[in-house]
């Protein structure tokens, strides 16, 4: 296909691959609607045909105040799993 720059125009006889990056999702109950627009991102996503969708930085939140770090509330990490 054709794949248009802000430098020069190339026409290669494949289409490039495709990587995502997720950052810093910190998904958590507290704000359920966080998961539903990481859900969505995700989803839009893969009309795009990635090649691989990396999630990196803060999935959850810890919530020191509440667990002491670094432990995980539960119930945020069903809400993330949830989602993928």
């Amino acid at each position: 296909g054709i794949i248009h720059s802000a430098t020069k125009e190339s026409t290669w006889d494949y289409d490039p691959e495709l990587f995502l990056n997720f950052a810093d999702t910190h998904l958590n109950t507290r704000f359920p609607e966080r998961a539903k627009n990481f859900e969505k991102a995700l989803n839009n996503s893969l009309k795009w045909n990635p090649k691989l969708i990396i999630i990196t930085g803060d999935l959850v939140d810890n919530k020191p105040t509440e667990l002491g770090y670094p432990k995980q509330s539960t119930d945020d990490y069903k809400m993330y799993r949830s989602v993928i």
